[in-house]
């Protein structure tokens, strides 16, 4: 399989590394440009998750087996919490995608996109009831 470098993929300003419309950040919102693997590897994210008291992400994303739990091995070596929503997450293969469930559970936890939508409307209802 050749390798990302030589097919030119990913390359930043390239229509395979861009933000998909319906994700478009707001102006207020932060983009953080990975340039390995990890989200944390060279970049600011550890220090402006800190800045803004951050102690918990969620992770989706591909390359599950790769850059996804790559992200999550290093929120956790950061004494981040690291949710990986499962079925927002892909690998390529079936067998890849499971290992890499099973070692995620070690780093935080794995959930669903509907338990998580559950989850964040429970939160956002008693954060406004407080």
């Amino acid at each position: 399989m050749p390798m990302l470098k030589e097919l030119k993929a990913l390359v930043r300003g390239t229509w395979d590394a861009q933000i998909l419309d319906d994700l478009q950040p707001s102006s207020s919102e932060i983009v953080v440009s990975k340039n390995r693997h990890s989200a944390f590897f060279d970049t600011d994210l550890c220090r402006l998750l800190a800045e803004r008291n951050i102690d918990q992400i969620i992770a989706t994303g591909v390359g599950t087996n790769v850059c996804v739990e790559s992200t999550v091995r290093d929120a956790w070596m950061h004494g981040l919490y690291a949710l990986t929503v499962s079925d927002a997450t892909g690998a390529l293969s079936e067998e890849e995608q499971m290992a890499s469930m099973t070692n995620l559970r070690h780093f935080g936890g794995t959930i669903l996109v509907q338990e998580l939508e559950t989850k964040l409307k429970t939160w956002k209802s008693a954060s406004v009831s407080i």
